[in-house]
């Protein structure tokens, strides 16, 4: 880049390159030497004073001199010959900056100095601008996929100039010049103080909007790096090279005004006033021209990984050993390579890292928050790989919504084998259920959604047996983890021919209710607008669309051809298609119930005959609503919705004869994140001081930890502003209105700082007995759900992903975590008599039970006037002497009880009072079914029950209070530390940097979706597993089954998956 900017600068000077381009060289080592020379130069340009110290002799003697023949001297030369032809007797005229000066009046002294000026500062800023965007946009292939969108579509249109772009049509392009901008702001190109001298008689300056003096002869200035990096200009990810920080979104008046902020502070890159830079223009044009030509001609490749990139700051970066290798885009099968010729490369690409996930499942993360020494090495690589798409899906049914013609069922009974089941005799039942656009007006839904289920009955006396929906978190994440991995029926285990079946599982939930799996919202899991045929980067857990089959590099099984969702990384807003609140994701569940429940009446407990609430002869059965982590969000949320709903239907806002009541008779949340006010408090004491003795964090991060939420203008006021903003607003939680998105937005982002230190430190957020990567849970079910027999035995239109992130992107665009309203939620279930169970896993860290454990209180002190009461409670009762005493009193005076499992084995501790528990489960991490699964349906079956969570005995809910401790203080030391396994679909989180270096350099062994660093490391299961594929069951052991999950399980058992 910089024998480009040289050339081009001299060109522009005095008509005439230097030559570097052409030599591709350095001919006369001006650039070492401008480097040798450049601190120097810079100090004596702040402290101007010290220019005499250049007139003693033996400085002067040792400075460059025009008659040099190489370094500055030669440039100076070259700059002097210039400035004599032009005032020779046969002088030469061209338009261009020498001319210019000489029409001014400048002496020929001056011209030389002033020349040499221009080139000296233009070429090196631009150059190290030019290079910092080349390399920031070349390493992010999203933002490289979407500018060479942008600037093919210009050409196809006509509004680009070939063969080369002209710069009025550049500042036409908004993402290249969004790309340019944050170029310059990521890495502004001068560095120094930019200093001004205050002229005689002083100055009044304006400071915060405060006018205040500076005396004549001040020397001030601005630090460009911290300006372009303050986070109240750009936002708190200032740290990471963004470009659509720089688009304007929506028209109110506020968004424009970021905006202007940000192009008004980024001008300070070529300075401010009499004193700006006066290349600035050419510097642009430059970067205009540049930055699209070379993207739109060359693939650029940073990828030797033999060491960093040096990097010096002396008021200009000077960049050694960084060489982007270019290979020219094919021309037919030929490919030709350049050299960018600056220096030796290395792969360090500058660490963009968050500071704290914002996923709580299993999520891709970025492809610019990879390690820094991963980043780099991937852009070395093209991604391709064909897949299958899944086979073309057949329904055993296809019918119209009994309730709404809008709303179509489309479903099959899975082969016996897909998923294996205590009892064959149990049905299952996946598909979709399609809701055309508009539906969920007045929310703006102008896509499809077709929503994927699948549903189990339960092992024994279906036609009687409880309901419950389960719903995994994210935002995001797919219920199929919950299925497979937790709560289902089966699991999925690797065989001795390294193929993948399943068995039952031996503590599935379906052993005491039938059981509805739901992919929520649209583009998560199976759940769909549109199927498209596109290309999932399995790095960047990114899709493009169409599918692109591009050259050989990254192994073939990291990049996979497949059908998806429409939503892209293509699409300025990839999550326009699906639900970016919590509020929107409730609609339209309760939309997909109402057509499930009608389609399958025999499991809707409302409609059964002479079956009535064991609370109230006067209440039908309800159902059960369970979920997990971000769950904490969805099911204080969704409940309240649908009893919302019920009360509409029942006051004739909403017609009864096409509706249907979603009766709850439970809401239980495992590790759930319910109320960031609450919870993010806990971060830094668990963090500290948990349970387990693992003091994952020192006493100075935790009390910076602490400041981070509660400090003045940190998480805890953000969250407050976004609620009042929110009340004020958006009361209805749609996400319609931008200045309320942008402050929840801002709030989540700040409060991610808080649990920083845990990630930064290696520990596994899951689980704070591990360090990353993660053990636990398997992927194998990924694997499975993606072969194509499985595919067509369940219907699927599209391939399976665990994690949309587009989703995810959705929810923190409206910082729907912020939000809040849950502890209110689920305050008003208990006042409807509907069980609220908390259930946390005592060493998940994102989801912490101390957390946990300040929610329930939290939920409590709501009802500070309103008893224990149930729908069985007569008015008598309510009015007698024994009127139980209040949630706000009561449940923080009941006792932590035992949690007895089974006769050997205690799984927990629990405080109970009326329809509210709180549950501490030992030795398990953030899911718990996976740690503990005996432990986890005992809780399970109690609270869907009513019993005493405790002892599973009968009680009276209405009186009843649990005794023991007021504390939970057990403590324990971790011995769980089973090896990771690196699975492809998920190297997130289980694949360690040597894993993914070695996969990258086509080193290793990748089979069945696990790769191995060493081939002869890899060990199959015994030939005596066995395990059922679709059509093709094995023979059930009729309750029994295997059992996963961590040592410290109830009875010990093991069997079954790798990792």
């Amino acid at each position: 880049t910089s024998y480009f900017t040289l050339d081009v600068i001299s060109k522009v000077a005095f008509g005439q390159t230097f030559g570097f381009l052409d030599n591709d060289e350095d001919p006369f080592g001006y650039l070492a030497n401008l480097a040798q020379m450049l601190p120097a130069i810079i100090v004596f340009g702040v402290y101007t004073e010290l220019t005499n110290i250049m007139k003693l002799p033996a400085i002067k003697a040792a400075l460059p001199k025009s008659s040099d023949k190489r370094g500055l001297g030669r440039v100076m030369g070259f700059a002097r010959d210039r400035v004599q032809e032009r005032f020779g007797p046969k002088a030469i005229r061209r338009q261009d900056m020498l001319d210019s000066f000489i029409k001014r009046g400048l002496t020929q002294e001056e011209l030389e100095s002033e020349t040499l000026t221009q080139i000296t500062a233009g070429s090196d800023s631009t150059a190290s601008a030019l290079r910092m965007t080349l390399h920031f946009i070349s390493t992010s292939p999203p933002i490289l996929d979407r500018l060479l969108a942008e600037a093919r579509a210009a050409i196809a249109a006509g509004k680009i100039s070939r063969p080369i772009i002209q710069d009025a049509e550049a500042r036409q392009l908004p993402y290249l010049q969004a790309c340019i901008k944050e170029g310059l702001r990521i890495y502004p190109p001068v560095t120094g103080l930019m200093a001004k001298m205050v002229p005689e008689g002083g100055a009044l300056l304006d400071v915060d909007g405060v006018e205040k003096f500076a005396p004549g002869g001040t020397q001030i200035g601005w630090n460009s790096w911290g300006m372009m990096h303050d986070p109240l200009i750009f936002g708190a990810d200032a740290e990471i090279y963004r470009p659509e920080r720089w688009l304007v979104r929506g028209e109110s008046g506020k968004e424009r005004e970021r905006v202007g902020r940000m192009n008004e502070t980024v001008t300070l890159c070529f300075g401010s006033g009499r004193f700006g830079c006066l290349g600035r223009g050419v510097a642009t044009m430059e970067l205009n021209k540049a930055v699209v030509e070379t993207l739109l001609r060359f693939n650029l490749q940073s990828c030797n990984l033999a060491k960093p990139f040096n990097e010096k700051v002396v008021g200009f970066y000077v960049h050694t050993d960084m060489d982007f290798v270019a290979t020219k885009r094919s021309s037919g099968d030929k490919e030709e390579f350049a050299q960018l010729n600056d220096g030796k490369v290395d792969a360090a690409y500058v660490a963009l890292k968050e500071k704290g996930r914002d996923d709580f499942e299993r999520d891709y993360l970025s492809f610019m928050k990879l390690p820094s020494s991963l980043a780099a090495l991937v852009a070395c690589f093209a991604f391709a790989r064909a897949q299958s798409s899944p086979p073309a899906a057949s329904y055993q049914n296809i019918l119209t919504s009994p309730l709404d013609p809008n709303v179509t069922v489309s479903y099959k009974q899975p082969p016996d084998g897909t998923c294996t089941t205590a009892f064959a005799t149990q049905k299952q039942y996946t598909g979709y259920i399609g809701i055309a656009p508009y539906t969920l007006a007045p929310i703006q839904q102008n896509y499809s959604i077709n929503t994927f289920f699948w549903f189990v009955e339960a092992r024994q006396v279906p036609e009687a047996a409880p309901l419950t929906i389960w719903l995994n978190g994210g935002p995001g994440s797919s219920s199929m983890v919950g299925l497979f991995n937790e709560v289902g029926p089966c699991e999925v285990v690797e065989l001795s021919d390294g193929s993948y079946g399943t068995q039952n599982r031996m503590w599935g939930w379906d052993r005491s209710s039938n059981v509805l799996f739901i992919d929520q919202p649209n583009q998560v899991g199976f759940s769909y607008d549109t199927a498209t045929n596109a290309s999932l980067d399995l790095l960047a857990g990114e899709v493009y669309e169409p599918p692109t089959p591009l050259s050989a590099g990254l192994p073939d099984y990291m990049y996979l051809n497949g059908t998806f969702g429409s939503a892209n990384s293509n699409q300025q807003t990839p999550y326009a298609t699906t639900a970016n609140t919590t509020e929107i994701a409730a609609a339209a569940t309760w939309h997909f119930l109402q057509t499930w429940l009608a389609a399958f009446p025999q499991y809707n407990p409302a409609t059964r005959s002479n079956t009535t609430s064991r609370y109230s002869s006067n209440a039908p059965v309800g159902v059960n609503l369970f979920t997990e982590s971000y769950g904490g969000k969805y099911g204080p949320s969704f409940a309240r919705y649908f009893e919302q709903q019920n009360q509409l239907r029942s006051n004739g806002s909403i017609p009864s004869n096409s509706t249907l009541a979603v009766q709850l008779e439970s809401v239980g949340i495992i590790n759930g994140f319910i109320d960031d006010l609450v919870q993010n408090d806990a971060y830094p004491y668990f963090a500290y001081n948990n349970t387990w003795g693992i003091q994952a964090v020192s006493q100075t991060d935790e009390l910076n930890m602490i400041n981070d939420f509660s400090g003045s203008g940190q998480c805890r006021d953000q969250i407050l502003q976004c609620r009042a903003a929110m009340n004020t607003t958006d009361p209805e939680g749609y996400g319609d209105v931008d200045s309320t998105n942008g402050l929840c937005h801002q709030a989540q982002l700040t409060c991610l700082n808080i649990s920083a230190p845990v990630l930064n430190a290696g520990y596994d957020p899951y689980d704070i007995r591990q360090m990353m990567p993660s053990p636990d849970p398997p992927a194998a079910y990924q694997e499975y759900l993606n072969n194509a027999s499985v595919l067509a035995a369940i219907g699927a239109q599209v391939n399976y992903t665990e994690s949309s992130s587009y989703v995810q992107q959705g929810f923190i665009s409206t910082g729907d975590t912020i939000r809040g309203g849950q502890i209110e939620d689920l305050a008003y279930l208990l006042t409807l008599g509907i069980r609220v169970a908390l259930i946390y896993g005592d060493a998940d860290f994102i989801c912490n039970w101390y957390g946990g454990e300040a929610v329930s209180f939290a939920i409590a002190s709501q009802l500070n006037d309103f008893p224990s009461q149930t729908p069985a409670l007569s008015l008598d009762a309510l009015a007698s002497t024994l009127l139980p005493s209040t949630y706000a009193n009561a449940f923080p005076a009941a006792g932590y009880a035992d949690i007895v499992v089974n006769n050997s084995y205690i799984g927990g501790a629990v405080r109970q009072y009326g329809n509210l528990s709180f549950s501490r489960i030992y030795a398990a991490g953030h899911f718990v079914p996976y740690f503990q699964p005996e432990t986890a349906y005992t809780v399970f079956t109690r609270v869907i029950l009513g019993d005493d969570i405790s002892t599973g005995d009968p009680i009276d809910l209405s009186t009843y209070g649990s005794t023991g401790p007021q504390n939970a203080t057990r403590t324990d030391s971790s011995s769980y530390s089973p090896s990771p396994t690196c699975w492809v679909r998920a190297w997130n989180a289980t694949c360690s940097d040597a894993d993914t270096k070695a996969m990258l350099a086509g080193n290793g062994l990748m089979l069945n979706g696990i790769f191995y660093q060493k081939p002869n490391a890899r060990t199959l299961p015994s030939s005596s597993v066995t395990a059922g594929v679709p059509g093709h069951p094995v023979s059930s052991s009729g309750g029994g089954g295997s059992e996963t999950g961590s040592p410290a399980m109830s009875d010990g058992s093991s069997t079954g998956l790798t990792g």
